[in-house]
């Protein structure tokens, strides 16, 4: 070791992967949440339709993801299953 800089720029590892893959959970459920507010707020005098309730349903965690902050599955199966139901939503809300 010359006492130089061996590394340049951000090294990959699975702790970055796995908080790349935290915030794009965010997004997704921010983008479903503002998705289902704003039409919540167009249909106020209409009755809310079933797929306006499936999608509210979608923005809480399942109990077999999560029961709490220490309580979670390690199966990524279950996350990966709900990120494509969000994601899916979001597209027929459009």
């Amino acid at each position: 070791m010359s006492g130089e800089k061996s590394l340049d720029g951000p090294v990959n590892s699975i702790r970055w992967e796995m908080l790349r893959e935290g915030i794009e959970d965010y997004e997704y459920l921010w983008l479903l949440a503002d998705k289902v507010n704003k039409l919540k707020i167009k249909q106020s005098m209409e009755v809310a339709s079933p797929l306006l309730e499936e999608a509210a349903k979608l923005l809480e965690v399942p109990s077999n993801i999560t029961a709490g902050m220490t309580e979670f599955t390690f199966d990524p199966k279950p996350i990966y299953k709900h990120r494509e139901s969000v994601a899916r939503m979001i597209e027929m809300l459009k």
